[in-house]
């Protein structure tokens, strides 16, 4: 049984080999080294070759004043790999006049994409501005009367946004064409 007194001279012993000199190096480590080393090279007379080994890891060990910051790369604009898109939506960012909006409500995209990034199915926060500005420009030129997003089709080419929209007026029927020679009902 080892009594407590040797257990707090092994900690201090510890404690001592384990406090590192001006290089940052300590005894403890440089041993750990140096058996590291005897035990991957497996020479013929490990006691014969302590001392050089031992004398090999020294000078090979870190010394920060030997080290050599290099140069922090020079900061450049970084690139944007595809600006066309500002230009495309340059016009959703200017606000309509009071008479396009007809009293129309916008879509309500941006409240509920905190309700989608909680169930985990959420654009980026730059997408789902730009899908509500379209949404808000597609209810204003197709005078409909509310547009709802309804999700994204993630496609191989290109990807797919999808709205539920409803007409503020029912469309027109189309125009009447010459009846089939056999009606519907004959059937």
């Amino acid at each position: 049984a080892v009594s407590p007194s040797a257990m707090s001279d092994k900690a201090e012993a510890v404690s001592f080999l384990q406090r590192p000199n001006e290089k940052g190096v300590s005894v403890y480590s440089h041993l750990t080294d140096v058996l590291a080393t005897i035990l991957a090279s497996n020479p013929a007379d490990a006691l014969g070759a302590f001392e050089a080994l031992s004398a090999k890891v020294k000078s090979s060990s870190f010394d920060p004043a030997a080290v050599t910051v290099p140069p922090p790369p020079p900061t450049t604009a970084p690139e944007v790999p595809d600006s066309g898109w500002l230009e495309r939506d340059a016009a959703l960012l200017k606000p309509g006049s009071e008479d396009e909006a007809d009293g129309q409500i916008p879509p309500s995209l941006l409240d509920d994409a905190r309700l989608l990034d909680a169930a985990g199915a959420s654009l980026s926060p730059e997408e789902t501005y730009r899908a509500h500005l379209s949404l808000c420009a597609l209810q204003r030129t197709a005078k409909l009367q509310s547009v709802r997003f309804f999700g994204k089709i993630l496609g191989t080419a290109a990807d797919y946004y999808v709205a539920e929209a409803r007409r503020a007026e029912p469309p027109e029927p189309p125009e009447a064409s010459e009846p089939s020679a056999t009606p519907a009902e004959e059937y």
